[in-house]
């Protein structure tokens, strides 16, 4: 990129592309850890400039397609747990687009997820349900079990909002369950913070604190700030539910600043 980071150099076909595959390969980092506002900004300036008129096609077919396709998928995460849900579906969309002409089941898994999960936080379930199913029949076809699992859990926070509460108990269990099989503690965590929301719901309050504290507990222990913020909010539930109202707003309170310090939006 030149200074004003507009416009980029005849040669900069490889150096987009290896910028593309580090900033992807670091997102998880910025998505789970933050600043996540750092990550948006590597991730837009680099697909803003592989669009660039000054790049030429050369430019443009110098960087492979699921190269783009997994940074769009990477930067609609981002945006999503931004809060900016239509600049999320838009670059999910573009991802599906991307990864359908090659084949890719298992990049058509993530950026179903994220489509989903935009359309879900604005309101939009059923178009929502639609991706989450597209998601876990890509991942089955690409023998994902990692993708799989986070299409359940989704589907199982979905059936939830809809009130579907023994149907959303039932594929949170087997999310969690994929997700250690997987070896993947962090999802299992996120997963089981789904399933405490589900059991309070049903007025398990008792089952619900205890997985809410699991949950932040392991989240504590890998240095996840947006779980450690999700936790602290389940459990600010908990104890409001029990009267407890002073130390429910302090649990607020503390993850509202994690909130603040990663850029993660409830």
């Amino acid at each position: 990129l030149d200074a004003a980071g507009a416009g980029i150099h005849e040669d900069s076909g490889a150096c987009l592309e290896a910028g593309m595959r580090l900033a992807t390969a670091v997102c998880s980092l910025w998505r789970h850890r933050g600043p996540m506002a750092d990550g948006d900004r590597y991730l837009s300036r680099l697909l803003a400039a592989q669009e660039a008129a000054s790049a030429g096609e050369a430019t443009r077919e110098a960087v492979p397609a699921n190269v783009r396709a997994a940074a769009a998928v990477e930067a609609s995460a981002l945006a999503c747990h931004g809060g900016n849900y239509q600049r999320a579906l838009a670059l999910s969309q573009e991802a599906i687009a991307l990864y359908g002409s090659a084949g890719d089941q298992r990049g058509l898994a993530a950026a179903h997820r994220f489509a989903g999960e935009a359309l879900f936080a604005d309101g939009h379930y059923g178009r929502a349900g639609e991706h989450f199913g597209q998601s876990l029949a890509c991942a089955r076809q690409a023998g994902d079990r990692h993708g799989q699992a986070v299409a359940a859990n989704m589907t199982g926070q979905l059936r939830r909002h809809l009130g579907d509460h023994d149907h959303s108990r039932e594929v949170l269990r087997e999310a969690v369950r994929l997700f250690r099989d997987s070896g993947n503690l962090e999802s299992a965590a996120f997963c089981l913070h789904s399933l405490a929301e589900t059991e309070r719901n049903l007025g398990h309050i008792a089952l619900a604190g205890r997985l809410f504290t699991v949950a932040l507990r392991v989240h504590d222990g890998l240095g996840s700030s947006r779980g450690i913020a999700y936790s602290l909010e389940g459990l600010a539930s908990i104890v409001a539910l029990s009267g407890q109202a002073d130390l429910a707003l302090r649990y607020l309170g503390a993850a509202r600043q994690v909130r603040d310090t990663t850029g993660a939006q409830l």
